[in-house]
């Protein structure tokens, strides 16, 4: 019972390690929270007389309406100094050098947003749009977790654990003490500013926190526990859920190539795993849909090439394993590329992400070797920035797959998550079809296809928000089930009630991270 706890206590302990790596010592004139960017103050021209304009005060740089300014990095300090208009600081004056070319562009450039940081697979996007393996989320999604620059090497971790108690309703429900997981490693090595070197890690502790047949979720399916089919639980995840690398390239004015193989690694194929999309940050379940839209995240063997004519558009293409991990979470499974993926990924603006993909999937489930799948995906993702402290994120996601016999079962998403400063609240509502086969249903035809759904609804409280360190939140779950009537035989008569209450333990949102400055702009 107490092994989900522990492991928890682990996990903050590694993270908070990890964020530590490569911060400088703090110094009087070096502001904090700043990941990925080093804050210069240009030195006063010769034999100028300083005089402040304004009395010394307690008062942080914090400052509602002020507008920062700083050098690049080779900028001369003898540079007669610009002044600025002051915002909101009365008989204050900010100054800087003017800005020179710099050899190498590191991967925050010098604008100071989260949203001018370099994503890891391609140095024409912005870090902000990346979701899991190469695809996007919309440009104004929040980040959490921590960031360092070292030169021209960037780092950032980021990763959630929730411990909890869950309860599963209906006759093939199940309740236990768990603790859903996983942490990313990522890092890029800037060669001046036309190519990178990307470098992405995801770890998760599931096979410690849940036991071999994962935790309950009720009409879940995909993959094998005890030699058998899965059915009402969702599978752990690998102790190596990915170790990528990528390689970006600029060939024009915005136009970019790049190129990612990850043993193991997620195709071009579907919208962003649930654990990449804001709402995980706040819900510890996966989607009952996730082997009609995102499965594919965790592959043994996966190589893309990708081509994008700006960063709102690209096309990507990949080849990769079709076999879903092995029951042996920690182990590495044999590269075998039988299957292939396409993927049109569009961002019209900073709070849209849509994609379209289709993938050729040879025998993912073992237990059925025969079966290919040929599975179809659409998404559209929306988020929305309101003020610093409040952020609305909704996505839309549909799956279809058609097995090699022609079946064919779909999968239908909306989730929502509005964070209103300390309080978060989240509903994800979910409706398919599945298979007698998908759901292990021994005593009808497999190609049986029954309807079911998934209405889940809770709520988060901020147990304290701190900009620099891990941040704790107390939340609550509840989830209401429909099925067929042909399911009451297996599932029980009325509708199944699931309940769950976990601590969230997740990173600082990275904006907050960067001093929690509203209204100051970063030049």
């Amino acid at each position: 019972m107490r092994r989900p706890f522990l492991v928890s206590a682990a996990f903050v302990t590694v993270i908070q390690i990890c964020a530590s790596l490569g911060s400088p010592p703090a110094t009087a004139q070096t502001m904090p929270g700043m990941p990925g960017m080093t804050m210069r103050t240009p030195a006063p021209s010769p034999g100028a007389s300083v005089k402040p304009s304004i009395k010394p005060s307690a008062t942080p740089m914090s400052m509602p309406g002020m507008v920062m300014a700083t050098t690049s990095p080779s900028a001369s300090p003898a540079a007669s100094p610009t002044p600025l208009p002051d915002d909101g600081m009365p008989g204050m004056t900010m100054t800087a050098a003017p800005r020179a070319t710099a050899s190498a562009v590191p991967s925050m450039e010098m604008g100071g947003t989260m949203q001018d940081m370099r994503s890891i697979t391609n140095l024409a996007e912005t870090m902000s749009q990346e979701g899991s393996g190469t695809s996007w989320v919309p440009r104004s999604t929040q980040m959490f977790g921590w960031s360092q620059m070292h030169g021209a090497n960037m780092t950032m971790e980021h990763g959630a654990i929730f411990p909890r108690y869950v309860a599963t309703g209906s006759a093939r429900g199940d309740r236990r003490f768990d603790a859903p997981n996983w942490f990313m490693l990522m890092a890029s090595h800037a060669f001046g500013d036309r190519s990178q070197l990307g470098f992405r890690g995801m770890l998760s502790a599931d096979a410690l926190t849940e036991n071999q047949t994962g935790y309950p979720l009720l009409f879940q399916s995909g993959e094998t526990a005890h030699g058998v089919a899965l059915h009402d639980h969702q599978h752990p995840h690998d102790l190596f859920a990915e170790l990528a690398l990528d390689y970006s390239a600029k060939i024009g004015k915005d136009a970019s190539l790049y190129g990612y193989v990850g043993y193991p690694g997620e195709p071009a194929l579907g919208p962003p795993v649930y654990m990449h999309r804001r709402i995980a940050y706040d819900m510890p379940d996966a989607t009952i849909g996730h082997h009609w839209m995102d499965a594919t995240h965790i592959q043994f063997g996966v190589a893309t090439l990708g081509f994008a004519p700006s960063s709102h558009f690209k096309i990507e293409g990949s080849t990769f394993t079709g076999r879903e991990p092995n029951e042996i979470r920690t182990n590495f499974d044999a590269i075998h590329l039988d299957s292939s993926s396409e993927r049109l990924s569009w961002n019209p603006n900073d709070n849209v992400a849509v994609q379209i993909s289709y993938g050729f999937i040879k025998s993912p489930e073992a237990l059925d070797p025969k079966i290919d799948v040929h599975r179809v995906t659409a998404s559209v993702l929306l988020n929305r920035a309101i003020g610093l402290d409040h952020n609305w994120y909704n996505g839309f996601v549909f799956g279809q797959n058609i097995e090699s016999g022609g079946l064919r079962t779909n999968a239908f998403l909306a989730e929502t998550d509005y964070q209103m400063g300390r309080t978060s609240v989240f509903a994800r509502l979910e409706l398919g079809t599945r298979s007698a086969r998908d759901l292990v249903i021994p005593i009808a035809n497999p190609d049986t296809v029954y309807t079911v759904g998934s209405y889940s609804f809770g709520a988060v409280r901020d147990l304290g928000k701190n900009p620099s360190a891990v941040n704790f939140g107390l939340g609550a779950e509840v989830s209401l089930h429909s099925k067929s009537a042909g399911l009451q035989s297996v599932y029980g008569a009325g509708t199944p009630l699931d309940y769950q209450i976990y601590l969230r333990v997740r990173p600082p949102d990275m904006a907050h991270a960067m001093g929690a400055m509203t209204g100051m702009s970063m030049h």
